[in-house]
């Protein structure tokens, strides 16, 4: 079993973009490339968790992507987070991240939801910040 995750918001306010996923892992602590969106061309500028109760310590968020290209051909993105995901503790629920690194979305890129080590059937919440950039 894959887990699951839902998007729950999905809204550009501004110029940012907030979108939210409720997940739950599978009996191995998983979620595995689900919960994908289509979001548009921007840079990914922080990051939310709230890893709810019984979470493990030091879990592992990874938004793995899908760039396609104007010819149609994809590229795959190994994770959209850069590693920024890594080792989250289970006591910072609500706690915004702010990346010191700038994460560049491509247009026209799909980004999935993917988690390790949270623990058997357990639930939570992710939240991404995108600055959208528009296109010339």
């Amino acid at each position: 079993m894959a887990g699951s995750a839902t998007i729950i918001k999905n809204k550009r306010e501004g110029s940012y973009r907030e979108i939210i996923w409720k997940w739950t892992s599978n009996g191995s602590g998983a979620v595995n490339g689900v919960g994908k969106i289509h979001v548009p061309q921007g840079t990914i500028v922080g990051m939310w968790s709230d890893p709810g109760s019984g979470v493990s310590d030091n879990w592992d968020v990874t938004l793995p992507g899908t760039v396609i290209l104007p010819n149609g051909e994809t590229t795959s993105v190994t994770d959209m987070l850069n590693g920024n995901g890594a080792d989250l503790s289970n006591s910072t629920n609500g706690e915004i991240v702010n990346l010191d690194v700038t994460l560049f979305v491509p247009n026209n890129t799909e980004i999935g939801l993917s988690i390790t080590n949270a623990g058997s059937e357990v639930s939570g919440y992710f939240m991404l910040f995108i600055w959208e950039e528009q296109m010339p």
